[in-house]
């Protein structure tokens, strides 16, 4: 698959003017930022990207100009991103170190390794397991992980299937409040660090109504803390339950306590900074779409949802499916959908799409994601270019980034620099759409684009090397 994209995106890139070279950048200096952007994609390396393992924290393809150019520029927000999945492996072997009293990680070869263990309440270190620490001093490696944690460890095994393992293995990596807090004040600072300046995250609240509250202020206090790097940084929350798979556990169990913990959070959280706004602002259903039910089936839950509180937003993930029968996308219009995740296979319905591009529906669309998971083997013929230049409102988004990529959102964006030979003000688009279809109020929203037109203002004005 890999050499038929090397073939396939050198081709593409050939056609639309992008040459080949054999060897690193050579910018002219004092380069304008139009002038540069052209330069740097023009003498990319394009069989880099093809041959390009996103979840390679080393990768050769990162120290290109272009992609450092696509890590500089200022972005906009972050519209889908699931939660416990955006630290890198990097940063994520070193959280799990920093945390020797509570987690500890599988090291015995095997399916199981790399499942991560809460120890913080008492429990015993089951046999097997060890301190991270511990663990690389006794042979463990930062590629053993990388090969448990990311989408690189498949191996014969079906993509979506490795990829719900993953999530398995590291089900207790936020098990206590200290720890959800810890992890995403690291990672809402990374994000920032990439040029990020609103995130919104997709949280599943088990347990009961204090317990859901609570990690909901957990999350909270990450971003206040966040805000003392940049003031201007925002998250919000938007509650998931599951689209149950059919064969799997009963859907009124989980999604009815789901669902009503994330209502809950709604009505009892807000963000006092921002002036008493909502924290948790949408709802979602969540799950691999092809061996899920009907989003259809959970119309009266979501309704009753929304009763209880009328400001709730709707996202959900649709159109993740290569099905000929696959109408998801539709049926999430019909729900009330404001954006659609994914939304893959709009282009199969012209009736469809023309309905998503007069109402302004956005797209949020996963590029590394739709590629790993067996969605779209070639990135360059990833419909999300043809969507953008027919005028559908997408939006750039990393979906899991922490099992699909070395480097959240950065990664994404270059990808879809090079796969779809994106101008640079189409990707200046992008992102300011991403603000505009996020879930903030009206006038957050226009603080967040006064910022960023200056920022990217600044960075337009730029001298390039």
């Amino acid at each position: 698959m890999k050499k038929l994209l090397l073939v396939s995106l050198t081709l593409q890139l050939a056609l639309v003017g992008c040459t080949v070279d054999n060897s690193v950048d050579n910018p002219v200096k004092d380069l304008s930022t139009q002038e540069a952007f052209d330069e740097y994609k023009s003498s990319y390396i394009s069989y880099q990207l093809a041959e390009a393992n996103f979840f390679e924290p080393e990768a050769s393809f990162r120290q290109s100009s272009l992609y450092r150019m696509c890590q500089a520029m200022p972005k906009g927000a972050d519209l889908h991103v699931h939660c416990d999945a955006l630290l890198p492996i990097v940063e994520l072997i070193k959280f799990v170190s920093d945390h020797p009293n509570e987690l500890v990680v599988c090291c015995v070869a095997g399916k199981d390794f790399g499942m991560l263990r809460y120890i913080g309440d008492g429990t015993p270190c089951p046999e097997g397991y060890k301190t991270m620490a511990d663990a690389l001093k006794s042979g463990c490696t930062q590629d053993d992980f990388v090969r448990a944690w990311t989408i690189k460890g498949t191996g014969t095994q079906r993509a979506w299937d490795w990829f719900e393992g993953i999530f398995d293995k590291n089900i207790n990596l936020t098990s206590s409040v200290s720890l959800l807090e810890d992890y995403y004040t690291r990672a809402f600072n990374f994000y920032l660090d990439q040029g990020v300046v609103h995130m919104e995250l997709r949280p599943l609240f088990f347990g009961d109504h204090a317990a859901a509250l609570e990690r909901g202020r957990a999350f909270y206090r990450a971003m206040n803390t966040a805000r003392k790097k940049n003031p201007e940084f925002s998250v919000r929350l938007i509650g998931c339950g599951l689209k149950a798979k059919t064969d799997a556990y009963d859907k009124t169990q989980y999604n009815e306590m789901l669902i009503d913990n994330a209502v809950y959070v709604s009505l009892n959280l807000k963000d006092t900074v921002a002036g008493l706004k909502d924290f948790l602002v949408g709802l979602d259903l969540v799950n691999e779409e092809d061996l899920s039910v009907r989003l259809t089936d959970f119309k009266e839950l979501l309704a009753n949802a929304r009763k209880q509180n009328p400001n709730l937003h709707l996202t959900l993930h649709s159109g993740e499916s290569l099905k000929s029968d696959n109408v998801e996308i539709s049926s999430a219009l019909s729900l009330g959908a404001e954006r659609i995740g994914h939304g893959f296979n709009l282009y199969k319905y012209p009736d469809v799409l023309a309905q998503v591009k007069q109402k302004g529906i956005a797209l949020e669309v996963c590029p590394i994601s739709n590629h790993y998971l067996g969605y779209a083997d070639d990135l360059t013929q990833h419909p999300a270019k043809d969507y953008i230049r027919q005028g559908v409102s997408v939006v750039l988004c990393d979906d899991d980034p922490a099992y699909l990529e070395g480097n959240p959102y950065v990664d994404d964006v270059f990808a879809a620099v090079v796969a779809w030979n994106l101008s640079l003000d189409e990707l200046e688009q992008l992102f300011r759409l991403s603000i505009t279809k996020s879930f903030l109020t009206e006038d957050l929203k226009q603080q967040h684009l006064a910022s960023f037109e200056k920022r990217w203002a600044a960075f337009r004005a730029q001298k390039w090397q």
